[in-house]
């Protein structure tokens, strides 16, 4: 089964914020750039675009502007207001001097292939002699019959058929020329352009804005195309380029995308529908695309090394204390963390090694405690079975037995008997303070027949302490030490008084003795147990604190009160626990 370790969840937090932080940046980049890019791009290519009809309508509004000329002109008109008299010299006069007047305007604008002017009535000028009158009198006698409906226009791609001397195709421009106070029809003015020319143009406008261009009439007639290319299908397949003024739409031509654009070309009412592939348009702005994607994945390998070593990082010194943790759990208290990091991770660090040395310092001790409570335990037993004591205590009865043939014999051995049951046959550390009191009553009648009567003991015991847990062997080193040195070289009444009493939870019993008393050094000696075993009890203060406190912890222990020549005062403070 997938364990998820704190290494892989740091590892996917980072990389996923990072991820998000990423996308977020890219796709803010792509729309607000990219796409801004792209549109300024696209309006550029259209502007550029819009040259190839600009140059168009300036050539079709000079031939609009030389026809408006013409239709103000004061001599043709007058010409035009003349009867028509074809063989008069006065006509032919007149007609010599507009076909000149024509001549000329032919001569400064190249692409003009011919100028021609004729009249309901009959009246033909023209710039170019040799030209069929009549054909071109037939051609257009329907405009000119059209009387005031007749309109300006441009006609589509047709050949010259009227001038034997020109075989180039033209696009004519038409146009009325009306009586200003009659508001009738004069003529009409007819001015061929050269389509070759025009065609040159609009190409080499095309290459350079690197498009395709449709020129249509309103009946779908092309009348100019670049390249040359069948371009039906988008007039067919965006039927919109031809109902609207103007039109941008984004569409299919030839299966490429393209940005598919329609005008109406001033002056006329054709359709100028330009072609423009968006891959050639957008070429830059997809290569920096490109390598945005590139950059993209650099950056996301760079966020997945940057967040796998960020994450090592931070857990390897968490696994380390892990491992660390489980080698003190196996009882290995010599493992030690070396993280040295500046941080939390340090702090933690530190605190765990401070942490086990504690640790192994306080088994050392709790180790040290064990072996001292064990010498101890061997120290009482070597007490139970003091020669000393027992050397002394058969002597009195020894002597006992020489002067006195009396009942104090058995007396001293029932108590002797009783003394060594309790400290040799008792198996138990805790006792009842009734029994522990027994035994000091026991020893304290040996020691009256040793010493005579230089001492009595009095009890001052509550009822409800009898019966409370205590060390066995605590009272009895204490009353030895006050028979021993408060007693010795004392001319009055020796007196102990062993009371006891309950405060808080807790039993406190205390040993007085009126007896020669100790200064401070003496004291301090008993206390710290640095002081002479032949004078006082084998099992010395100092043991009795350490198994209190052994057994009953630190709150709990013996303490001594002393004045010189006024008495001692012990006093034991127990837990109360009934036994």
């Amino acid at each position: 089964m997938f364990k998820s370790t704190i290494r892989i969840k740091i590892f996917a937090y980072i990389f996923s914020l990072t991820m998000l932080s990423l996308v977020v940046i890219s796709m803010a980049v792509y729309f607000l750039l990219f796409q801004t890019l792209k549109n300024n791009e696209t309006q550029n290519a259209v502007k550029a675009s819009d040259k190839t009809k600009q140059s168009m309508e300036f050539v079709l509004k000079l031939i609009a502007s030389t026809g408006t000329q013409l239709g103000a002109n004061n001599e043709l008109s007058e010409e035009l207001h003349k009867p028509y008299l074809p063989n008069s010299a006065d006509y032919i006069v007149g007609q010599n001097k507009i076909s000149t007047m024509l001549q000329n305007i032919i001569s400064v604008q190249g692409y003009i292939k011919g100028i021609y002017v004729i009249s309901p009535k009959g009246n033909f000028y023209t710039s170019n002699w040799g030209v069929k009158e009549s054909e071109l009198k037939s051609l257009y006698a329907s405009y000119v019959d059209n009387g005031d409906k007749a309109e300006e226009y441009f006609t589509g791609i047709h050949n010259v058929t009227y001038h034997p001397a020109l075989k180039s195709n033209v696009i004519s421009y038409i146009r009325p020329i009306f009586d200003l106070e009659s508001s009738k029809i004069l003529g009409a003015i007819i001015i061929d352009i050269d389509y070759d020319l025009l065609k040159e143009m609009f190409t080499i406008s095309s290459i350079e804005n690197d498009e395709k261009v449709l020129v249509v009439s309103p009946n779908a007639e092309t009348i100019f195309t670049y390249p040359n290319v069948i371009l039906d299908d988008v007039i067919k397949n965006y039927p919109v380029v031809m109902t609207e003024k103007k039109a941008q739409i984004n569409g299919k031509v030839f299966g490429n995308d393209s940005i598919i654009i329609s005008n109406t070309v001033e002056y006329t009412n054709w359709k100028a529908i330009r072609i423009i592939s968006s891959q050639k348009i957008h070429r830059e702005t997809n290569m920096l695309e490109k390598t945005a994607v590139y950059v993209f994945f650099v950056f996301l390998f760079i966020c997945f090394a940057a967040s796998l070593a960020l994450s090592s990082a931070l857990t390897n010194p968490i696994k380390e204390l892990n491992m660390k943790f489980k080698l003190v759990e196996n009882g290995n208290l010599a493992a030690r963390a070396s993280i040295h990091s500046k941080d939390e991770l340090g702090e933690l660090s530190h605190s765990f090694n401070h942490m086990v040395e504690k640790l192994k310092i306080s088994i050392d001790s709790l180790l040290e405690e064990q072996k001292k409570k064990s010498d101890m335990e061997f120290q009482i037993l070597q007490a139970q079975i003091n020669p000393h004591f027992l050397y002394n205590t058969l002597d009195s009865i020894k002597w006992l037995a020489v002067i006195q043939n009396v009942s104090t014999i058995s007396d001293m051995t029932t108590a002797l008997i009783n003394l060594l049951k309790y400290n040799i046959s008792k198996k138990s550390t805790t006792v009842s303070l009734s029994e522990e009191l027994e035994s000091v009553s026991n020893y304290a009648k040996i020691q009256k027949y040793r010493y005579g009567d230089i001492f009595n003991i009095e009890y001052s015991i509550e009822e409800d302490t009898k019966d409370c847990e205590v060390l066995r062997f605590i009272l009895q080193p204490i009353v030895e030490n006050a028979i021993i040195h408060g007693f010795e070289n004392v001319e009055s009444q020796g007196m102990i008084n062993i009371n006891t009493k309950t405060e808080n939870d807790t039993l406190i019993i205390e040993v007085i003795d009126n007896g020669a008393g100790m200064d401070h050094k003496v004291l301090q000696n008993i206390i710290t147990g640095d002081i002479s075993k032949s004078k006082f009890s084998g099992i010395g203060v100092q043991n009795i604190q350490e198994r209190i406190r052994a057994y009953f912890g630190e709150n709990y222990g013996l303490s001594y009160e002393s004045t010189p020549g006024l008495g001692t005062k012990a006093t034991l403070v127990l837990p109360y626990i009934h036994h």
